[in-house]
Parts: C-alpha cells; sequence; structure tokens
C-alpha cells in the first residue's frame, strides 16, 4: 500500500471514527486501520487527529559541505 492509498483509507476511515458512538466501536475501527495499515495504534490516532494532505517537501537543497580552508 502506498502512502497515497494509505492516506485515501485513513481519510475514510476517519469520518466512521469521529461518527463513532462509544469507545468499543473505535478501537474496533482501530484494530481493523492496524491490520490494514501495519501502523501502531498511537501512530494511527496522530494521523486521524492532524491533517491528511501530505505537505511538500522543500525543492532546493544546500550543498550541506562546506570546505572552509585548504591544508596545503
Amino acid at each position: 500500500m502506498t502512502i497515497d492509498e494509505e492516506r485515501k483509507y485513513l481519510h475514510k476511515m476517519r469520518i466512521h471514527y469521529w461518527g463513532a458512538k462509544s469507545r468499543k466501536q473505535r478501537s474496533e475501527l482501530l484494530d481493523e486501520m492496524e491490520q490494514v495499515t501495519g501502523k501502531h495504534r498511537k501512530s494511527l490516532i496522530r494521523l486521524i487527529n492532524e491533517e491528511l494532505a501530505r505537505k511538500l517537501g522543500s525543492k532546493t537543497r544546500s550543498s550541506g559541505y562546506f570546505r572552509l580552508s585548504k591544508r596545503t
């Protein structure tokens, strides 16, 4: 399952999770999501409660290594 597919699945499941009327129903939904995605419960809860849209990475990168002085 790719990250995008996982996010789509979690988006659908978060609607059911928020609509659950009891703790038992939420627990069952978390069990199902845990089996499908392979993630731990705590990380699933974090993902459900935050924005599921992927964040863009930085387009430019610094060189990372600068040589300050040359030894002769």
